[in-house]
């Protein structure tokens, strides 16, 4: 089905842009952000989890895998779409490599932190759960 930024619009997403093969690490990292989005527990809603995959053919062959992440959006795109958005990640995290990175990006769209290939979950479970205390905070203080 057809993708909408919208679908993410007003919560924290955690995503990832998987290599070509969603090789070990790719697995190992969709399957830790669907852990942290548990962990979060009371303010899990708050919390979508989104991988790019770099080549429809990861998809083809990792179909049956994905199927266990029903709640996670999957999104394939042409080859020069990943380079342009590959491009633009190494761009704001003055990396070379971007592949089975994960990036939170605020309600609003905005890339907020990345975290490198073998990032550890606890790392970023602590990130996110401080980053929707203070932006529930606010929310509170500007009402």
């Amino acid at each position: 089905k057809t993708f909408s930024v919208d679908s993410h619009a007003g919560k924290w997403t955690l995503f990832m842009l998987a290599d070509e093969q969603c090789n070990e690490l790719c697995k190992r990292n969709i399957y830790l952000m669907r852990q942290v989005k548990r962990a979060i527990g009371k303010d899990s809603h708050q919390v979508s989890r989104m991988v790019f995959l770099a080549d429809e053919s990861a998809f083809s062959s990792g179909e049956q895998y994905f199927d266990d992440y029903p709640q996670m959006t999957v999104l394939k795109a042409e080859q020069q779409d990943v380079k342009k958005f590959s491009h633009y990640l190494k761009t704001i995290t003055k990396m070379d490599n971007v592949f089975n990175k994960v990036f939170i990006i605020d309600p609003y769209g905005r890339t907020m932190m990345h975290y490198n290939q073998h990032f550890k979950p606890r790392d970023l479970l602590s990130d996110l759960k401080r980053l929707i205390m203070v932006n529930s905070n606010d929310s509170v203080a500007t009402m």
